[in-house]
């Protein structure tokens, strides 16, 4: 499962970006109206809505499950920013990956 997610973190970070960087080479860095289209239709907002609420959780899950299976805090950290640089399809996969490493050193120390 290790390499699963790792690829997965990947294509997580790399798909949202190519809309992002889409978006900015036809607007230009345009907030406003990002916010605009985020928030245009009820539909969309249900989608940035549940992103948020994906977020928090993601956020919860990962301060909680590092600290309980003992991963170092740098590499929370580093899910932690990646949730909010990279994204939740980048942060979970990348947690898990790092997770599952962790598990490894575990079973080879036992």
């Amino acid at each position: 499962m290790k390499i699963f997610y790792f690829i997965a973190a990947i294509i997580g970070l790399c798909v949202p970006y190519w809309d992002i960087f889409g978006f900015i080479s036809e607007h230009g860095v345009n907030i406003p109206l990002a916010l605009e289209h985020l928030y245009r239709e009820r539909i969309t907002s249900a989608f940035v809505n549940d992103f948020f609420l994906t977020v928090l959780v993601i956020l919860a899950f990962t301060a909680h499950e590092g600290w309980r299976i003992g991963l170092h805090i740098s590499s929370i950290l580093a899910c932690v920013a990646g949730l909010f640089f990279g994204g939740a399809s980048f942060a979970l996969p990348l947690f898990l990956f790092l997770r599952e490493i962790e598990r490894e050193k575990h079973l080879k120390a036992s």
